[in-house]
């Protein structure tokens, strides 16, 4: 979908990129600047998001990733790289249009560390490099094969396995007939760099190729791999409707989280459930005024209200339950909603916390825009319930407001901008506008007069009646606090 151009004015691209300046002591910085004449990088704001760095796909990178779209098996061991689960999308497009033959999604095996190894490297606040890398490896390969698997039956088959060890690189074994090749995808550590402010960080990807005596000892490898991983199971979590839902409810508290049960992602779900999720509204001071970051919605990013303009929205699934509820869980669905509400101490009303939203909403704009914000940057707005075209089932959204840092050295915006195509900068202004609203998605549409009260019109740090500042904390079980 193209964007409305004609009436909707797009902010627009600053000229200098993005990159994270460095925290060396002063006087090392001054040893470098005497030594190679380097200019001083201005110091982010406190509080400021950690830029996640770009990866370039070079011809090397398309050659294997053509051959894992023509093989009859493949499986992926360790992080898929989510520059090359988006470079996969690409080609696999070019692909179908060329009436090439595409592999099966239940082809592909992946296998990946746990995902409670991992959250043991999760930062405070923020998720962290090796939380990110693993979002992206999982989510991106779940963009590129659900696509494809139409039918809800065929989303168990996706085969994505979990082993009890933590391994970053990517190792890729493709099958074609009776050949087979084993292939090593390696990121080298980020380089930043030294002479230019107008480059941005960069991740380099190394292609190793197994010599072919080795094969023999990865297939006895991945045998012994298989029986011991075990199959993840991805879970979104259902809440009941509340009882006062034929009431009038307050615009800006019309939804609690109560879990009902939890549920398969991306299946359909019952009626009568809410689906809860965080909404959050990215915006951004510019020289025309206040701007809001939406993002064009269509099958590469969405799984609905495609054609659309939209705020950057996730649903909360079960990894994103905080401390003391985070941890494995069995594969029964009802056993292992009775052991998180054991965990929970056995309340007797069983409520999301509100860190599990802040959770989803870090892992969307990460993934939507390139940007690990510490939750204490996103303030809660209030909540929100939308019918699904009556269908009887229900969206129940936290909805959030973040305000991008903007600087000539540290530009959240211009990054946001160069990580993600699928993204436009709106005027806040003109939301309201018909050419404009023509475009937006149901929310933006249903629920625009409290969005523009409640969530545009103010600016992070402003209390909603204007007397100055107010400053939010999140206590361990994710209950916001103003002081």
């Amino acid at each position: 979908m193209r964007s409305p151009r004609s009436t909707v004015e797009i902010i627009g691209r600053t000229s200098r990129s993005m990159s994270v300046p460095d925290d060396l002591p002063a006087e090392v910085q001054a040893a470098r600047r005497a030594l190679g004449g380097v200019e001083p990088r201005p110091e982010r704001a406190l509080n400021a998001s950690a830029i996640t760095a770009q990866t370039r796909i070079t011809p090397a990178i398309d050659e294997l990733l053509t051959a894992i779209l023509s093989a009859d098996q493949v499986d992926i061991v360790g992080v898929l790289p989510w520059q090359c689960a988006r470079r996969l999308v690409e080609l696999e497009a070019q692909r179908v249009s060329e009436n090439k033959h595409v592999i099966q999604p239940t082809a592909v095996r992946y296998f990946t560390p746990a995902a409670e190894r991992i959250s043991l490297y999760r930062h405070s606040g923020i998720m962290g490099v090796l939380v990110q890398r693993w979002i992206a490896g999982v989510t991106g390969l779940r963009n590129w094969l659900r696509p494809r698997m139409e039918d809800s039956d065929t989303h168990e088959a996706l085969s994505i396995f979990e082993f009890d060890d933590v391994y970053l690189d990517c190792l890729i074994s493709t099958g074609r007939g009776n050949a087979q090749a084993i292939t090593i995808l390696t990121r080298l550590p980020v380089l930043r760099p030294l002479e230019s402010q107008d480059q941005d960080d960069e991740a380099t990807l190394v292609v190793t190729r197994m010599p072919s005596e080795q094969v023999e000892i990865y297939q006895q490898y991945i045998k012994r791999l298989e029986a011991q991983a075990s199959l993840m199971t991805t879970r979104q979590i259902l809440c009941r409707p509340d009882d006062r839902l034929t009431a009038d409810l307050r615009p800006g508290s019309e939804f609690r989280p109560i879990i009902l049960q939890l549920y398969p992602h991306r299946k359909i779900r019952p009626e009568n459930t809410v689906s809860p999720g965080a909404i959050v509204a990215v915006c951004a001071l510019t020289a025309h005024g206040w701007a809001v970051v939406l993002k064009r919605r269509n099958r590469r990013n969405s799984v609905e209200d495609f054609d659309t303009l939209s705020l950057i929205s996730e649903r909360v699934l079960d990894e994103d339950l905080p401390s003391p509820l985070a941890g494995p869980l069995c594969a029964d669905h009802g056993a292992a909603l009775d052991d998180l509400w054991l965990r929970a101490g056995q309340p007797s009303t069983f409520e999301i916390p509100e860190q599990a939203f802040r959770h989803a909403a870090q892992r969307e704009l990460f993934l939507s825009c390139g940007l690990d914000v510490p939750d204490s940057r996103l303030q809660l707005r209030g909540t929100c319930l939308v019918e699904r075209e009556s269908e009887n089932r229900y969206l129940g959204f936290f909805v959030y407001r973040l305000d991008l840092i903007r600087s000539p050295g540290f530009d959240e915006l211009a990054h946001v901008r160069d990580w993600n195509p699928d993204l436009a900068v709106i005027l806040i202004d003109q939301l309201h506008e018909p050419e404009t609203r023509k475009h937006l998605n149901r929310l933006l549409r249903v629920r625009g007069s409290w969005l523009h009260d409640a969530v545009f019109r103010r600016p992070c740090g402003e209390a909603s009646d204007g007397s100055g500042p107010v400053y939010t904390r999140v206590d361990e079980m994710g209950a916001e606090t103003s002081e």
